[in-house]
């Protein structure tokens, strides 16, 4: 019998899935906008935790790359826990620090993933590129729904492949806000990270959360 916790997702998965580009950045801004003092903080702790990762691993090769992929999973999943509660009550810096709750499986996702992108990219990158979007919302599974990181992967997987092309237009188009955001000496990263995230949540909230499956 299929468990509770991933019920809603099989349902998901074997019905049709509507994607509504506009929505989700209006929808990322009116999350955004709310509590954007709080997401600009946020963001300058990121930048603060990948400059010291870099200072620590300095001399050390490829140390820098492994720090951050240590502790960049379980920021960007408390960045999510603080999204996801600014939509019903006010949110405060130690949200932002609730990824850690979810360490192990997100240091599993994040090691897995990263290997069969690694993988992909060595078969001609297409492969790389399709599993980059296609785990999009693994982090959602693990810590709103309690999945393991291979369950995951996998209906995160399933899910945005059904709608794959649409994701990956919506990313093109966050990546490069990102890239003028990088050209203002790198200060309007400072807004531009966080309304990235604020797009993919809402992107997830609406087809997952909010989706009325029966």
């Amino acid at each position: 019998m299929q468990s509770d916790k991933n019920y809603k997702l099989e349902l998901i998965l074997n019905n049709k899935i509507n994607f509504d580009f506009s929505k989700y950045f209006e929808r990322g801004w009116e999350i955004f906008i709310k509590n954007i003092v709080k997401y600009i903080i946020f963001s300058a702790i990121f930048i603060g935790v990948f400059f010291l990762n870099s200072i620590i691993a300095m001399g050390i090769p490829g140390g820098e790359n492994i720090l951050n992929a240590i502790t960049s999973p379980v920021l960007i999943a408390g960045l999510y826990i603080a999204i996801y509660h600014s939509t019903k009550s006010d949110i405060t810096i130690s949200h932002l620090f609730r990824g850690f709750d979810y360490f192990v499986p997100l240091l599993i996702y994040s090691i897995v993933s990263s290997i069969f992108i690694l993988i992909g990219a060595f078969a001609l990158i297409i492969p790389a590129i399709y599993l980059s979007i296609a785990y999009a919302f693994s982090t959602f599974f693990i810590i709103f729904h309690k999945l393991d990181f291979w369950q995951a992967m996998e209906y995160s997987r399933k899910i945005i492949t059904k709608k794959w092309w649409s994701f990956f237009g919506l990313f093109i188009v966050l990546g490069l806000l990102n890239v003028v955001g990088i050209m203002f000496l790198l200060v309007g990263v400072l807004f531009t990270l966080p309304f990235t995230y604020c797009v993919i949540y809402a992107a997830y909230e609406d087809i997952i959360l909010n989706n009325p499956v029966n």
